[in-house]
């Protein structure tokens, strides 16, 4: 939607456009607008039919802050687990830098009751070859998953074959980082038994080395 565009584009700083630049994949196209500036605009058109319109368009061409708005809608919008669902699929193929797929993860917001069914979901997202479909998956194990109820079937998922993609292996190390800051134990297996692959393993036991938690 161009008056969406526009609104962005007054709000975008040439300063920092530069120094995001040197973080994302070459080509990516910036406008320089900062994350605050983005989650305040996704609050206030989460509201609005514009909003729920623009969740659920997808534009090819599109500025990297246009992702990043659309996912930051889908988290904030108040619908029903089955239809937020129905949203991140059509978003997920969008999804192509680690930047977009994190805040995305870090903007959704599952009901108690709903976890078994979004679980599901990610099971099917981290079957697929997809580099970011797969992380995605990962990284919403990692903000969702890691507790006592489900950190056993966490682990088994992050233990099967993850696509040989950087993005997707990092974020599987990032969750089995987290994994053993929470249960050191239960993860320590996984290491043990040889299930994860040797980038995956030596991603994962890199994070934890460096973790200032561990």
């Amino acid at each position: 939607m161009e008056n969406i565009r526009e609104e962005l584009l007054s709000l975008a700083e040439a300063d920092y456009a530069a120094f995001a630049l040197r973080l994302l994949p070459s080509g990516t196209k910036l406008m320089g607008v900062r994350l605050p500036k983005l989650r305040k605009i996704a609050r206030r058109l989460a509201a609005t039919k514009q909003g729920r319109a623009f969740a659920a368009q997808n534009h090819k061409g599109e500025f990297f802050e246009e992702k990043m708005l659309r996912g930051m809608l889908i988290g904030a919008l108040k619908v029903s687990t089955a239809e937020r669902i129905s949203l991140i699929r059509k978003f997920l193929p969008q999804i192509d830098n680690w930047s977009v797929c994190d805040s995305f993860c870090s903007s959704i917001k599952i009901p108690q009751a709903d976890r078994p069914s979004f679980l599901e979901f990610l099971k099917v997202c981290m079957s697929s070859c997809s580099e970011f479909e797969y992380r995605f998956g990962a990284v919403m194990l990692k903000c969702l998953y890691l507790d006592e109820v489900y950190i056993c079937e966490s682990l088994r998922l992050l233990s099967a074959e993850c696509p040989g993609k950087y993005y997707a292996q990092s974020g599987a190390a990032w969750a089995i980082c987290e994994a053993y800051i929470k249960f050191p134990e239960k993860t320590r297996m996984l290491f043990d038994g040889g299930a994860l692959s040797r980038d995956v393993k030596s991603l994962a036991l890199r994070k934890i080395r460096e973790s200032l938690r561990t």
